[in-house]
Protein backbone atom coordinates (compact mmCIF):
# COMPACT_ATOMS: atom_id res chain seq x y z
CA UNK A 1 0.00 0.00 0.00
CA UNK A 2 2.85 2.36 0.86
CA UNK A 3 4.53 1.64 -2.48
CA UNK A 4 1.30 2.38 -4.35
CA UNK A 5 0.84 5.63 -2.48
CA UNK A 6 4.42 6.65 -3.23
CA UNK A 7 3.94 5.92 -6.93
CA UNK A 8 0.74 7.94 -6.90
CA UNK A 9 2.50 10.94 -5.37
CA UNK A 10 5.28 10.73 -7.94
CA UNK A 11 2.87 10.36 -10.85
CA UNK A 12 0.57 13.18 -9.76
CA UNK A 13 2.52 16.22 -11.03
CA UNK A 14 3.52 14.48 -14.25
CA UNK A 15 0.05 13.33 -15.25
CA UNK A 16 -1.50 16.62 -14.20
CA UNK A 17 1.08 18.51 -16.22
CA UNK A 18 0.46 16.45 -19.35
CA UNK A 19 -3.29 16.89 -18.97
CA UNK A 20 -2.84 20.62 -18.74
CA UNK A 21 -0.64 20.67 -21.83
CA UNK A 22 -3.32 19.07 -23.97
CA UNK A 23 -6.29 21.28 -23.13
CA UNK A 24 -5.24 24.29 -25.18
CA UNK A 25 -6.93 25.11 -28.47
CA UNK A 26 -5.66 25.40 -32.02
CA UNK A 27 -4.84 28.94 -33.10
CA UNK A 28 -5.23 27.98 -36.75
CA UNK A 29 -8.65 27.39 -38.29
CA UNK A 30 -10.15 24.73 -36.02
CA UNK A 31 -11.41 21.45 -37.49
CA UNK A 32 -15.19 21.35 -37.89
CA UNK A 33 -15.94 18.92 -35.08
CA UNK A 34 -13.00 19.13 -32.73
CA UNK A 35 -11.38 22.33 -31.50
CA UNK A 36 -7.91 21.28 -30.43
CA UNK A 37 -4.62 19.92 -31.62
CA UNK A 38 -4.35 16.62 -29.74
CA UNK A 39 -3.91 13.44 -31.75
CA UNK A 40 -3.94 9.79 -30.85
CA UNK A 41 -4.16 6.66 -32.91
CA UNK A 42 -6.48 3.70 -32.48
CA UNK A 43 -8.20 3.58 -29.08
CA UNK A 44 -10.16 0.54 -27.87
CA UNK A 45 -13.71 1.60 -27.08
CA UNK A 46 -13.44 -0.45 -23.89
CA UNK A 47 -10.59 -2.21 -22.13
CA UNK A 48 -9.46 -5.11 -24.30
CA UNK A 49 -7.58 -8.38 -23.93
CA UNK A 50 -5.40 -7.50 -26.94
CA UNK A 51 -1.83 -6.37 -26.29
CA UNK A 52 0.60 -4.16 -28.18
CA UNK A 53 3.94 -5.92 -28.63
CA UNK A 54 5.61 -3.08 -30.55
CA UNK A 55 4.68 0.51 -31.45
CA UNK A 56 6.43 2.64 -34.08
CA UNK A 57 5.40 6.27 -34.48
CA UNK A 58 6.79 8.47 -37.26
CA UNK A 59 6.17 12.23 -37.08
CA UNK A 60 7.20 14.23 -40.14
CA UNK A 61 7.15 18.04 -40.07
CA UNK A 62 8.22 19.58 -43.40
CA UNK A 63 6.71 23.04 -43.21
CA UNK A 64 4.96 25.40 -40.80
CA UNK A 65 3.54 28.92 -41.19
CA UNK A 66 6.27 31.54 -41.36
CA UNK A 67 4.13 34.61 -40.64
CA UNK A 68 1.10 35.62 -38.60
CA UNK A 69 -0.97 35.88 -41.79
CA UNK A 70 -0.37 32.18 -42.54
CA UNK A 71 -1.44 30.91 -39.11
CA UNK A 72 -5.04 30.42 -40.24
CA UNK A 73 -4.15 28.69 -43.53
CA UNK A 74 -4.24 24.92 -43.11
CA UNK A 75 -2.34 24.43 -46.37
CA UNK A 76 0.72 25.93 -44.68
CA UNK A 77 0.85 23.07 -42.20
CA UNK A 78 2.80 20.25 -43.79
CA UNK A 79 2.98 17.85 -40.87
CA UNK A 80 1.83 14.24 -40.57
CA UNK A 81 1.93 11.33 -38.17
CA UNK A 82 1.95 7.59 -38.84
CA UNK A 83 1.34 5.13 -36.03
CA UNK A 84 1.94 1.39 -36.31
CA UNK A 85 0.81 -0.85 -33.46
CA UNK A 86 1.50 -4.59 -33.61
CA UNK A 87 -1.57 -6.06 -31.95
CA UNK A 88 -1.22 -9.50 -30.35
CA UNK A 89 -3.75 -11.89 -28.85
CA UNK A 90 -1.94 -13.61 -25.99
CA UNK A 91 -5.07 -15.28 -24.62
CA UNK A 92 -6.21 -18.81 -25.35
CA UNK A 93 -9.40 -17.72 -27.13
CA UNK A 94 -10.54 -15.47 -29.94
CA UNK A 95 -10.76 -11.75 -29.13
CA UNK A 96 -12.91 -9.18 -30.90
CA UNK A 97 -12.37 -5.46 -30.22
CA UNK A 98 -13.74 -2.21 -31.61
CA UNK A 99 -11.14 0.50 -32.24
CA UNK A 100 -11.82 4.21 -32.72
CA UNK A 101 -9.68 6.96 -34.27
CA UNK A 102 -10.62 10.63 -33.73
CA UNK A 103 -11.04 12.46 -37.04
CA UNK A 104 -9.99 15.97 -36.05
CA UNK A 105 -8.85 17.06 -39.52
CA UNK A 106 -11.14 18.97 -41.91
CA UNK A 107 -11.47 16.02 -44.30
CA UNK A 108 -11.83 12.40 -43.20
CA UNK A 109 -10.22 11.35 -46.50
CA UNK A 110 -6.87 12.59 -45.17
CA UNK A 111 -6.79 9.61 -42.80
CA UNK A 112 -5.55 6.16 -43.80
CA UNK A 113 -6.27 3.09 -41.67
CA UNK A 114 -5.12 -0.44 -42.44
CA UNK A 115 -4.88 -3.84 -40.76
CA UNK A 116 -2.08 -6.08 -41.97
CA UNK A 117 -1.55 -3.80 -44.96
CA UNK A 118 -5.20 -4.07 -46.05
CA UNK A 119 -7.11 -0.75 -46.05
CA UNK A 120 -9.98 -0.55 -43.58
CA UNK A 121 -13.28 1.12 -44.42
CA UNK A 122 -14.47 2.25 -40.98
CA UNK A 123 -17.90 3.50 -40.07
CA UNK A 124 -18.01 7.19 -39.18
CA UNK A 125 -19.58 7.80 -35.79
CA UNK A 126 -20.26 10.95 -33.79
CA UNK A 127 -20.25 11.51 -30.05
CA UNK A 128 -21.22 14.51 -27.96
CA UNK A 129 -18.37 16.76 -26.85
CA UNK A 130 -19.20 18.67 -23.67
CA UNK A 131 -18.24 22.34 -23.67
CA UNK A 132 -16.41 21.98 -20.36
CA UNK A 133 -14.68 18.68 -21.20
CA UNK A 134 -11.35 18.53 -19.41
CA UNK A 135 -9.90 15.90 -21.76
CA UNK A 136 -11.99 16.20 -24.96
CA UNK A 137 -10.93 12.94 -26.60
CA UNK A 138 -11.15 10.67 -23.57
CA UNK A 139 -14.25 12.38 -22.15
CA UNK A 140 -16.08 11.95 -25.44
CA UNK A 141 -15.00 8.36 -26.13
CA UNK A 142 -17.43 6.61 -23.73
CA UNK A 143 -20.28 8.46 -25.45
CA UNK A 144 -19.89 6.16 -28.47
CA UNK A 145 -21.37 3.41 -26.35
CA UNK A 146 -24.88 2.31 -27.33
CA UNK A 147 -25.84 1.29 -23.80
CA UNK A 148 -29.28 2.52 -22.76
CA UNK A 149 -29.32 5.39 -20.27
CA UNK A 150 -30.89 4.80 -16.86
CA UNK A 151 -33.66 7.40 -17.13
CA UNK A 152 -34.20 8.64 -20.68
CA UNK A 153 -36.08 6.30 -22.99
CA UNK A 154 -37.36 6.88 -26.51
CA UNK A 155 -41.02 6.33 -25.58
CA UNK A 156 -41.18 8.76 -22.64
CA UNK A 157 -43.86 11.46 -23.04
CA UNK A 158 -42.81 15.13 -23.16
CA UNK A 159 -45.06 17.98 -22.03
CA UNK A 160 -44.25 21.58 -22.91
CA UNK A 161 -45.31 24.43 -20.62
CA UNK A 162 -45.20 27.74 -22.53
CA UNK A 163 -44.92 31.15 -20.85
CA UNK A 164 -45.39 34.30 -22.91
CA UNK A 165 -43.87 37.41 -21.34
CA UNK A 166 -44.64 41.03 -22.25
CA UNK A 167 -42.12 42.95 -24.40
CA UNK A 168 -39.49 45.05 -22.71
CA UNK A 169 -38.72 47.97 -25.00
CA UNK A 170 -37.24 50.24 -22.38
CA UNK A 171 -33.50 50.79 -22.75
CA UNK A 172 -31.43 50.13 -19.66
CA UNK A 173 -34.18 48.04 -18.08
CA UNK A 174 -33.81 44.27 -17.76
CA UNK A 175 -36.23 41.43 -17.03
CA UNK A 176 -35.73 38.41 -14.78
CA UNK A 177 -38.35 35.67 -14.96
CA UNK A 178 -38.71 33.09 -12.18
CA UNK A 179 -40.96 30.04 -12.25
CA UNK A 180 -41.63 27.59 -9.43
CA UNK A 181 -42.74 24.02 -10.04
CA UNK A 182 -43.11 20.63 -8.39
CA UNK A 183 -42.48 17.18 -9.81
CA UNK A 184 -41.46 13.66 -8.88
CA UNK A 185 -37.70 13.56 -9.61
CA UNK A 186 -37.80 9.77 -9.92
CA UNK A 187 -40.20 9.90 -12.87
CA UNK A 188 -39.75 13.41 -14.28
CA UNK A 189 -36.89 15.53 -15.60
CA UNK A 190 -37.50 19.23 -16.29
CA UNK A 191 -35.66 21.18 -19.01
CA UNK A 192 -35.83 24.80 -20.12
CA UNK A 193 -35.80 26.27 -23.62
CA UNK A 194 -33.28 28.95 -22.56
CA UNK A 195 -30.03 28.99 -20.69
CA UNK A 196 -31.05 29.62 -17.13
CA UNK A 197 -30.30 28.91 -13.52
CA UNK A 198 -32.36 25.94 -12.41
CA UNK A 199 -32.31 24.07 -9.14
CA UNK A 200 -34.41 21.08 -8.09
CA UNK A 201 -34.46 19.72 -4.56
CA UNK A 202 -36.90 17.25 -2.98
CA UNK A 203 -39.29 17.59 -5.91
CA UNK A 204 -39.45 21.40 -5.74
CA UNK A 205 -37.81 23.38 -8.50
CA UNK A 206 -37.03 26.96 -9.41
CA UNK A 207 -35.68 28.46 -12.59
CA UNK A 208 -34.41 31.98 -13.26
CA UNK A 209 -34.07 33.44 -16.79
CA UNK A 210 -32.59 36.85 -17.57
CA UNK A 211 -33.59 38.99 -20.56
CA UNK A 212 -31.71 41.93 -22.00
CA UNK A 213 -33.04 45.45 -22.30
CA UNK A 214 -34.77 46.81 -25.40
CA UNK A 215 -36.75 43.65 -26.26
CA UNK A 216 -39.52 44.95 -28.50
CA UNK A 217 -41.22 41.57 -28.96
CA UNK A 218 -42.77 39.27 -26.43
CA UNK A 219 -40.43 36.69 -24.91
CA UNK A 220 -41.28 33.01 -24.79
CA UNK A 221 -39.98 30.58 -22.18
CA UNK A 222 -40.82 26.88 -22.33
CA UNK A 223 -40.46 24.23 -19.66
CA UNK A 224 -40.28 20.62 -20.85
CA UNK A 225 -41.33 17.85 -18.49
CA UNK A 226 -39.91 14.51 -19.63
CA UNK A 227 -41.62 11.46 -18.20
CA UNK A 228 -44.25 12.57 -15.71
CA UNK A 229 -45.98 15.94 -15.41
CA UNK A 230 -44.75 19.05 -13.62
CA UNK A 231 -47.05 21.36 -11.69
CA UNK A 232 -46.23 25.05 -12.03
CA UNK A 233 -46.96 26.66 -8.65
CA UNK A 234 -46.04 30.28 -9.34
CA UNK A 235 -44.33 32.84 -11.56
CA UNK A 236 -42.65 36.17 -10.81
CA UNK A 237 -41.27 38.81 -13.18
CA UNK A 238 -38.69 41.31 -11.93
CA UNK A 239 -37.31 44.43 -13.54
CA UNK A 240 -33.99 45.94 -12.69
CA UNK A 241 -32.03 48.88 -13.99
CA UNK A 242 -30.88 52.25 -12.79
CA UNK A 243 -33.85 52.57 -10.47
CA UNK A 244 -33.15 49.28 -8.75
CA UNK A 245 -34.71 45.83 -8.56
CA UNK A 246 -38.48 45.41 -8.20
CA UNK A 247 -41.22 42.89 -9.05
CA UNK A 248 -43.66 43.69 -11.83
CA UNK A 249 -47.05 44.27 -10.26
CA UNK A 250 -50.14 42.43 -11.55
CA UNK A 251 -47.92 40.13 -13.63
CA UNK A 252 -49.88 37.23 -15.09
CA UNK A 253 -48.13 35.55 -18.04
CA UNK A 254 -50.03 33.79 -20.78
CA UNK A 255 -49.50 30.14 -20.01
CA UNK A 256 -50.39 26.95 -21.84
CA UNK A 257 -49.32 23.32 -21.85
CA UNK A 258 -49.12 21.13 -24.94
CA UNK A 259 -47.88 17.67 -25.75
CA UNK A 260 -44.47 17.62 -27.42
CA UNK A 261 -44.72 13.97 -28.47
CA UNK A 262 -42.32 11.27 -27.29
CA UNK A 263 -38.76 11.82 -26.18
CA UNK A 264 -37.20 10.36 -29.35
CA UNK A 265 -38.94 12.90 -31.60
CA UNK A 266 -38.18 15.65 -29.10
CA UNK A 267 -34.46 14.77 -29.16
CA UNK A 268 -34.29 14.79 -32.97
CA UNK A 269 -36.22 18.04 -33.42
CA UNK A 270 -33.01 20.04 -33.93
CA UNK A 271 -31.40 17.64 -36.42
CA UNK A 272 -31.45 18.71 -40.07
CA UNK A 273 -32.70 16.19 -42.60
CA UNK A 274 -29.42 16.31 -44.58
CA UNK A 275 -27.16 16.07 -41.54
CA UNK A 276 -24.16 13.72 -41.78
CA UNK A 277 -24.84 12.67 -38.20
CA UNK A 278 -27.12 9.67 -38.06
CA UNK A 279 -30.37 9.87 -36.06
CA UNK A 280 -28.94 7.23 -33.73
CA UNK A 281 -25.80 9.25 -32.91
CA UNK A 282 -27.79 12.50 -32.66
CA UNK A 283 -30.18 10.90 -30.17
CA UNK A 284 -27.27 9.59 -28.08
CA UNK A 285 -25.63 13.02 -28.24
CA UNK A 286 -28.85 14.70 -27.07
CA UNK A 287 -29.11 12.38 -24.07
CA UNK A 288 -25.42 12.88 -23.27
CA UNK A 289 -25.88 16.66 -23.43
CA UNK A 290 -28.72 16.48 -20.90
CA UNK A 291 -26.70 14.26 -18.59
CA UNK A 292 -23.63 16.50 -18.89
CA UNK A 293 -25.79 19.55 -18.08
CA UNK A 294 -27.07 18.04 -14.86
CA UNK A 295 -25.02 18.58 -11.73
CA UNK A 296 -26.42 18.51 -8.19
CA UNK A 297 -29.89 19.30 -9.44
CA UNK A 298 -28.80 22.11 -11.77
CA UNK A 299 -29.56 21.84 -15.50
CA UNK A 300 -28.53 25.29 -16.66
CA UNK A 301 -26.63 23.94 -19.69
CA UNK A 302 -29.22 21.36 -20.79
CA UNK A 303 -30.85 23.49 -23.49
CA UNK A 304 -32.38 21.38 -26.31
CA UNK A 305 -31.69 24.00 -28.99
CA UNK A 306 -28.02 24.21 -27.95
CA UNK A 307 -27.18 20.90 -29.66
CA UNK A 308 -25.70 21.53 -33.12
CA UNK A 309 -23.32 19.68 -35.42
CA UNK A 310 -20.50 21.62 -33.78
CA UNK A 311 -21.38 19.82 -30.56
CA UNK A 312 -20.10 16.49 -31.89
CA UNK A 313 -16.72 14.84 -32.25
CA UNK A 314 -16.19 12.66 -35.31
CA UNK A 315 -14.68 9.14 -35.07
CA UNK A 316 -13.66 6.35 -37.41
CA UNK A 317 -14.76 3.09 -35.79
CA UNK A 318 -13.75 -0.39 -37.01
CA UNK A 319 -13.47 -3.91 -35.68
CA UNK A 320 -10.45 -6.21 -35.29
CA UNK A 321 -10.63 -9.94 -34.58
CA UNK A 322 -7.65 -12.09 -33.65
CA UNK A 323 -7.52 -15.78 -32.85
CA UNK A 324 -5.44 -17.16 -30.01
CA UNK A 325 -1.76 -16.35 -30.66
CA UNK A 326 -2.47 -14.27 -33.79
CA UNK A 327 -1.08 -10.78 -34.44
CA UNK A 328 -1.65 -7.94 -36.93
CA UNK A 329 -0.13 -4.53 -37.64
CA UNK A 330 -2.63 -1.71 -37.17
CA UNK A 331 -1.53 1.43 -39.04
CA UNK A 332 -3.07 4.89 -38.79
CA UNK A 333 -1.71 7.91 -40.72
CA UNK A 334 -3.15 11.40 -40.53
CA UNK A 335 -2.29 15.10 -40.72
CA UNK A 336 -0.86 16.49 -37.49
CA UNK A 337 -1.86 20.04 -36.59
CA UNK A 338 -0.03 22.00 -33.90
CA UNK A 339 -0.92 24.97 -31.77
CA UNK A 340 0.98 28.01 -33.02
CA UNK A 341 1.90 31.46 -31.79
CA UNK A 342 4.93 33.74 -32.22
CA UNK A 343 6.95 31.26 -34.24
CA UNK A 344 6.44 28.44 -31.71
CA UNK A 345 4.41 25.41 -32.75
CA UNK A 346 3.45 22.88 -30.10
CA UNK A 347 2.34 19.34 -30.93
CA UNK A 348 0.55 16.96 -28.57
CA UNK A 349 0.39 13.20 -29.12
CA UNK A 350 -1.74 11.30 -26.62
CA UNK A 351 -0.22 8.09 -25.29
CA UNK A 352 -2.40 7.58 -22.22
CA UNK A 353 -5.34 6.08 -24.21
CA UNK A 354 -3.10 3.08 -24.95
CA UNK A 355 -3.58 2.05 -21.30
CA UNK A 356 -6.78 0.38 -22.47
CA UNK A 357 -4.73 -2.42 -24.05
CA UNK A 358 -3.97 -5.42 -21.84
CA UNK A 359 -0.21 -4.89 -22.16
CA UNK A 360 2.17 -2.59 -24.00
CA UNK A 361 5.67 -3.48 -25.21
CA UNK A 362 8.41 -1.40 -26.82
CA UNK A 363 7.69 1.99 -28.35
CA UNK A 364 9.80 4.11 -30.71
CA UNK A 365 8.89 7.68 -31.69
CA UNK A 366 10.86 9.42 -34.44
CA UNK A 367 10.46 13.08 -35.35
CA UNK A 368 11.76 13.81 -38.85
CA UNK A 369 12.19 17.56 -39.23
CA UNK A 370 14.68 20.33 -39.88
CA UNK A 371 13.06 22.47 -37.18
CA UNK A 372 14.52 22.83 -33.70
CA UNK A 373 13.02 20.60 -31.01
CA UNK A 374 12.32 22.23 -27.67
CA UNK A 375 10.82 21.19 -24.35
CA UNK A 376 9.70 17.64 -25.15
CA UNK A 377 8.00 15.78 -22.31
CA UNK A 378 9.95 12.65 -23.29
CA UNK A 379 13.72 12.41 -23.58
CA UNK A 380 14.74 12.30 -27.26
CA UNK A 381 18.15 11.61 -28.74
CA UNK A 382 19.25 13.95 -31.49
CA UNK A 383 20.67 12.46 -34.70
CA UNK A 384 18.78 11.88 -37.90
CA UNK A 385 15.95 13.96 -36.51
CA UNK A 386 14.94 13.12 -32.96
CA UNK A 387 14.28 9.63 -31.58
CA UNK A 388 12.71 8.31 -28.39
CA UNK A 389 12.72 4.61 -27.54
CA UNK A 390 11.57 2.72 -24.49
CA UNK A 391 10.73 -0.85 -23.49
CA UNK A 392 7.26 0.03 -22.19
CA UNK A 393 4.59 2.71 -22.38
CA UNK A 394 5.88 6.00 -20.89
CA UNK A 395 3.96 7.90 -18.28
CA UNK A 396 1.78 10.74 -19.57
CA UNK A 397 1.51 12.10 -23.11
CA UNK A 398 4.01 13.54 -25.57
CA UNK A 399 4.19 17.29 -26.04
CA UNK A 400 6.95 19.10 -27.89
CA UNK A 401 7.59 22.48 -29.51
CA UNK A 402 9.23 23.16 -32.90
CA UNK A 403 10.73 26.44 -34.14
CA UNK A 404 13.12 27.46 -36.88
CA UNK A 405 15.68 28.42 -34.21
CA UNK A 406 15.66 32.10 -35.15
CA UNK A 407 15.30 34.92 -32.64
CA UNK A 408 11.86 34.98 -31.08
CA UNK A 409 11.47 31.22 -31.32
CA UNK A 410 12.08 28.60 -28.70
CA UNK A 411 15.42 27.83 -27.13
CA UNK A 412 17.39 24.82 -28.44
CA UNK A 413 16.53 21.26 -27.43
CA UNK A 414 15.85 21.17 -23.69
CA UNK A 415 14.06 18.08 -22.40
CA UNK A 416 11.65 18.56 -19.54
CA UNK A 417 13.30 15.75 -17.60
CA UNK A 418 15.04 18.22 -15.31
CA UNK A 419 11.83 20.17 -14.79
CA UNK A 420 10.06 16.94 -13.94
CA UNK A 421 12.80 16.04 -11.47
CA UNK A 422 12.43 19.45 -9.91
CA UNK A 423 8.66 18.97 -9.65
CA UNK A 424 9.09 15.54 -8.09
CA UNK A 425 11.71 16.93 -5.70
CA UNK A 426 9.40 19.79 -4.70
CA UNK A 427 6.52 17.36 -4.16
CA UNK A 428 8.70 15.08 -2.04
CA UNK A 429 9.97 18.10 -0.11
CA UNK A 430 6.38 19.19 0.49
CA UNK A 431 5.47 15.68 1.67
CA UNK A 432 8.49 15.67 3.98
CA UNK A 433 7.61 19.07 5.40
CA UNK A 434 3.99 17.99 5.92
CA UNK A 435 5.15 14.78 7.62
CA UNK A 436 7.53 16.74 9.86
CA UNK A 437 4.73 19.15 10.74
CA UNK A 438 2.45 16.24 11.58
CA UNK A 439 5.09 14.64 13.80
CA UNK A 440 5.75 17.95 15.52
CA UNK A 441 2.04 18.44 16.12
CA UNK A 442 1.62 14.94 17.57
CA UNK A 443 4.69 15.36 19.80
CA UNK A 444 3.44 18.77 20.96
CA UNK A 445 -0.01 17.43 21.80
CA UNK A 446 1.44 14.49 23.73
CA UNK A 447 3.87 16.79 25.55
CA UNK A 448 1.08 19.13 26.63
CA UNK A 449 -1.02 16.19 27.70
CA UNK A 450 1.84 14.78 29.85
CA UNK A 451 2.50 18.21 31.36
CA UNK A 452 -1.14 18.60 32.39
CA UNK A 453 -1.15 15.11 33.88
CA UNK A 454 2.03 15.88 35.80
CA UNK A 455 0.65 19.19 37.11
CA UNK A 456 -2.55 17.47 38.20
CA UNK A 457 -0.61 14.77 40.02
CA UNK A 458 1.55 17.36 41.74
CA UNK A 459 -1.54 19.28 42.84
CA UNK A 460 -3.08 16.12 44.23
CA UNK A 461 0.04 15.29 46.21
CA UNK A 462 0.40 18.85 47.42
CA UNK A 463 -3.12 18.85 48.88
CA UNK A 464 -2.35 15.73 50.87
CA UNK A 465 1.21 16.75 51.99
CA UNK A 466 1.96 18.68 55.30
CA UNK A 467 3.50 22.12 54.98
CA UNK A 468 7.19 22.50 55.67
CA UNK A 469 7.96 23.09 59.41
CA UNK A 470 4.54 21.84 60.53
CA UNK A 471 3.42 18.47 61.88
CA UNK A 472 -0.20 17.56 61.83
CA UNK A 473 -1.04 16.15 65.30
CA UNK A 474 -4.42 15.44 66.77
CA UNK A 475 -5.83 18.18 69.00
CA UNK A 476 -5.17 17.28 72.67
CA UNK A 477 -8.56 18.61 73.63
CA UNK A 478 -10.21 16.21 71.33
CA UNK A 479 -12.23 13.78 73.37
CA UNK A 480 -11.57 15.62 76.71
CA UNK A 481 -13.93 17.61 78.86
CA UNK A 482 -13.02 21.16 79.62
Amino acid sequence: MKRRMGALLLALPLSAGCAGFCRTELTAVPPPYFSGADFCGAIPLTETELSVSQADVEIAVEGLPSSAEEIGQLARYRASIAEEYTLVNRTGHRVETELAVPLNAPQAEEYEISLGGVPVEPSVRYSYLAENAGEPLMDSLPRLSDEEEDFFREDLPVTEYIFRLPPNGEEGKYFTFSAYFECNPKSTRVLCSRRCSMHISNGRGKLICDFGAGQAKEQVVSLYAVGGPAEVTGCVLYTYGRSGFAPVEDFSPQRESVSAGNFYDFALAGRKADSEISPHDWYNGFVDMLEAGMCNGFMSEAVPSALTERSFLRWAVYRVELGAGESVVNRVSAPFYPMGANGRFTFCYLLSPALRFADFGTITIHIATDYVLSEPTLEFEEGDGYTFSRGNLPLGDLRFTLTDGEEGGASPYTPLRNDRSLIVALVLLGVAVAAAGTVATVVGVRSRRRRKQREAEEERLRMGRPEEGKIDLPDETDGKEE
